[in-house]
């Protein structure tokens, strides 16, 4: 049975995605990038408030993303069913949550495109990223009445 996780694309006024590299002694995914916030969905939790907690306990911003799709990730023996959500936030100072991560910034879409090109990006994150890019950000004007800002 595919693992739920929710997963927050936050993206800045500028159109820059909030990344973070994962440490190296994580147990999935060492030492790739990922975009936003996410984690597993807590048996009892729904979707939307996985998606609220996890961007709270990763970068201390309490909204309520938008929820854009819905996509499954395979690679092995490892399945998740991905909650995919958008949030544009006009905070620019972000914390690093050094308990996850071993940095964390801001990077405009080209720059995550390399990394995607490079094999940087972790399985998940690369999987949803392009499913996003080729639904939203090739075509901006369809979300821009989906979105959702916070300070």
């Amino acid at each position: 049975m595919p693992r739920a996780v929710a997963v927050v694309f936050i993206l800045d006024g500028l159109g820059r995605f909030f990344y973070h590299q994962r440490r190296f002694d994580r147990a999935l995914f060492p030492g790739g990038y990922g975009l936003g916030a996410g984690g597993k969905v807590e048996q009892g939790e729904t979707i939307a408030s996985a998606a609220e907690r996890e961007l709270y306990e990763e970068t201390t911003l309490r909204a309520r993303p938008v929820r854009l799709f819905d996509a499954t990730y395979r690679d092995g023996s490892v399945v998740h069913a991905m909650h995919v959500h958008e949030l544009v936030t006009e905070r620019t100072s972000l914390p690093n949550n050094d308990a996850e991560w071993l940095r964390s910034g801001w990077a405009a879409p080209g720059e995550v495109d390399a990394w995607l090109d490079d094999g940087l990006l972790s399985g998940d994150t690369a999987y949803v990223y392009r499913i996003y890019r080729q639904r939203y950000l090739s075509a901006p004007a369809k979300v821009s009445g989906m979105r959702v800002t916070t300070s």
